[in-house]
């Protein structure tokens, strides 16, 4: 997706993905692995034009807020936003954040050109790129290894042909290859240094990919699907993500990819859009799927869809519509809404909350 206007960055797949839909106005609705099945939680409102897409075991998450000029990156840290500043330009969109409270993203420079950085205790480092003029980081590791998309020497438009995949690696960027097509991209890294993302083929598919040891691999789509997506890894190299049919504007279907096998996580209805947008290292996965024609944040619990909106307190304002990323203590951050102006929110568990 390219968000329109003079001074904005391109938001690539990790914003992108996120849909939304009207819906009525003021519509309510130590890391141990626990049971989602009676998880309940507290709910922050990070206010009015934020949108949350990624947060860490400490409660640190990282989004944008809607400017007159675009967007401004912000870190919340207990829930205290902190601006990340820029490259000297108008704009930086953060994707991800490491444990470390390392974040990785894109920021205009001076003269307007959207770069890879790496953010770490107020200082933004420039990360460089593929011999082209702009890149985006996508998802960094607890190493501060950083994966996304580069131009080239032969390809100055980003997501035009000949945009690659990278990895970041201690000063030295790593061109990721292709499936054999023209164009590909990372989004997500863990610590073992398993790539996950998507690349074309040579007949003109777009498929996900895990990339390990200098190897590509297609990871398929589900049966009857043509196209896949990525979105996120945990650190057993469980991947998640969606399926698409040939149509790459059509509906989607939530996926994970489990030591190999496709597994189709269904829908809201069993027909509806879904798509999982992140995973942890305790395997829960949360992400959106439609309900009644709207979209709602949902996790999967036994892989079975939940709406998170039954799973914070009644009488709650905020439609909660997509979860962007869910922490290894249960933390989750997304996107909502309420009369009509986009909101962010920080989950926490309650067990969690009282605990500290």
């Amino acid at each position: 997706m390219h968000v329109t206007g003079a001074t904005v960055l391109h938001v690539p797949l990790v914003v992108a993905i996120l849909v939304f839909a009207p819906t009525p106005q003021g519509m309510a609705t130590t890391t141990t692995p626990v049971s989602p099945r009676a998880e309940t939680y507290v709910l922050a409102d990070l206010g009015r034009g934020t949108m949350a897409l990624a947060v860490n075991s400490s409660g640190q998450a990282v989004g944008i807020t809607q400017t007159p000029d675009g967007y401004e990156a912000l870190l919340w840290d207990q829930r205290q936003p902190v601006d990340l500043g820029t490259l000297g330009g108008a704009n930086t969109v953060p994707y991800d954040i490491n444990d470390s409270g390392q974040v990785t993203g894109a920021s205009k420079t001076a003269n307007g050109i959207e770069r890879a950085f790496l953010w770490q205790g107020g200082q933004m480092i420039d990360l460089g790129t593929l011999g082209g003029s702009a890149s985006i980081g996508i998802g960094v590791n607890n190493d501060g290894q950083v994966v996304g998309l580069s131009t080239t020497a032969a390809e100055q438009e980003l997501y035009g042909p000949g945009t690659r995949a990278f990895l970041w690696d201690d000063g030295r960027m790593i061109d990721l290859g292709t499936l054999g097509g023209e164009m590909s991209r990372a989004v997500g890294i863990n610590d073992a240094v398993q790539i996950v993302g998507e690349a074309m083929t040579a007949t003109g598919e777009t498929r996900a990919f895990l990339w390990e040891d200098g190897r590509m691999t297609d990871l398929g789509a589900l049966p009857g699907y043509v196209n896949s997506s990525v979105t996120d890894i945990s650190d057993s190299g469980n991947v998640v993500g969606y399926s698409r049919g040939r149509e790459r504007s059509g509906p989607r279907r939530a996926t994970l990819w489990d030591r190999g096998q496709l597994i189709d996580l269904g829908g809201l209805p069993v027909d509806g859009d879904s798509a999982a947008l992140g995973i942890n290292n305790l395997e829960q996965v949360v992400g959106q799927a439609t309900v009644n024609g709207g979209y709602r944040a949902v996790i999967w619990v036994e892989k079975k869809m939940v709406d998170l909106n039954d799973r914070v307190p009644d009488g709650t304002s905020l439609l909660l519509e997509a979860a962007s990323d869910i922490a290894d203590n249960g933390r989750i951050v997304g996107s909502g809404s309420f009369a009509e102006e986009r909101r962010g929110f920080l989950l926490t568990p309650v067990r969690e909350a009282e605990a500290g």
